[in-house]
C-alpha cells in the first residue's frame, strides 16, 4: 500500500512539473513588454481607439494564440498579454512618446 501511494505522489507530482513546463513555454511565446512596445506605439499614431482595438491589433500583429492570450499573470488577476500592454503603455508614457491612460 505504502508503495503504491509513493508511485501515485511521484505520478502526480511529475504531472505538475510537466504542467508548469507547458504553462512556461507558453508565457515565453506572450513578448514582453519591451518588444511591446514599438508596435504599441505604431498603433497608437493610427489615432483614437478603443483599448480592446489597440490589444486585438497587437494579438494579430505578434500572431498570438487563444490559448495565449488567455494566459493570467501568477495572481490571476489579469491577463498576461493585456498586463504587458499596460506596463509597455506605462513606460512610454514616463518616456514622453505616449499620452495614453
Amino acid at each position: 500500500m505504502a508503495v503504491a501511494l509513493a508511485r501515485i505522489r511521484k505520478s502526480v507530482a511529475r504531472q505538475r512539473l510537466i504542467q508548469q513546463i507547458q504553462l512556461r513555454r507558453l508565457e515565453m511565446l506572450v513578448p514582453d513588454f519591451q518588444t511591446i512596445m514599438l508596435p504599441l506605439l505604431k498603433d497608437l499614431q493610427s489615432g483614437e481607439r478603443t483599448g480592446r482595438d489597440t490589444q486585438q491589433a497587437l494579438a494579430e500583429h505578434f500572431s498570438l494564440t487563444p490559448e495565449e492570450l488567455a494566459l493570467r499573470i501568477p495572481s490571476g488577476t489579469a491577463y498576461l498579454f493585456s498586463n504587458r500592454i499596460g506596463w509597455a503603455k506605462t513606460h512610454l508614457k514616463a518616456a514622453g512618446t505616449s499620452r495614453t491612460r
